[in-house]
């Protein structure tokens, strides 16, 4: 476990981030420094987004008095995952695939699953992943609920706009996953060009919209 406060030395350093000047710092009065965090004015800054700690850490906080748990966080946004993955899954396959063999459902999400390193995050579940895990759940969240405004007749608002906010909050965990709301693209192109049930052609589309 690294000390919370930076080293005195560090503060001295021409140039804090020059790895070399820590390593011979290190050498000269022992200690330890912070890994991949930002220093600033005497203090260490983390750079993931406030997210996680907003809606996992700070209420668990509150509600005991004590610190979570890395792993128990991690857990729980990788079980967000699975089941907003399972769920997304077997809509796109009931949409796109109902005539497809019983057995390619459970394999595609098996290799989802698999590709997205969760073992990785539940074996170790330092600090990175938390960010992570939180990331991949709001995402699967938010595609899942994307996806289900999409099955209905009429496109759900409400699922439009928790889908969209899910995504958002994506930013604030981990910020490169925001790429993965490059989907609403493909996913929305026809309720925009073709059906015109998103947009600006009507009163109920300009709302679905925003």
């Amino acid at each position: 476990t690294y000390p919370a406060e930076p080293p005195a030395w560090l503060a001295e350093l021409d140039n804090p981030y020059d790895t070399d000047a820590r390593y011979a710092e290190t050498r000269i009065h022992g200690g330890f420094y912070r890994w991949d965090s930002a220093y600033y004015n005497g203090k260490y800054y983390v750079y993931f987004g406030v997210v996680p700690a907003v809606v996992a850490y700070l209420p668990y906080h509150l509600l005991t008095g004590k610190d979570l748990p890395n792993g128990w966080a991690v857990t729980a946004f990788v079980l967000v995952f699975l089941l907003c993955l399972w769920d997304l899954l077997r809509r796109v396959f009931g949409r796109h695939f109902p005539d497809a063999p019983a057995v390619l459902f459970p394999l595609s999400y098996v290799l989802l699953v698999s590709g997205g390193g969760l073992v990785a995050l539940l074996i170790y579940p330092g600090m990175y992943c938390v960010p992570i895990s939180a990331g991949l759940a709001f995402s699967a969240l938010g595609l899942d609920l994307w996806y289900a405004a999409l099955a209905r007749e009429r496109l759900s608002a409400w699922r439009l706009c928790l889908g969209s906010l899910s995504m958002a909050l994506v930013a604030g965990c981990r910020p490169q996953m925001v790429v993965l709301s490059f989907l609403a693209l493909p996913l929305f192109w026809r309720a925009v060009f073709s059906e015109r049930t998103l947009g600006f052609r009507s009163r109920g589309a300009v709302g679905r919209l925003l």
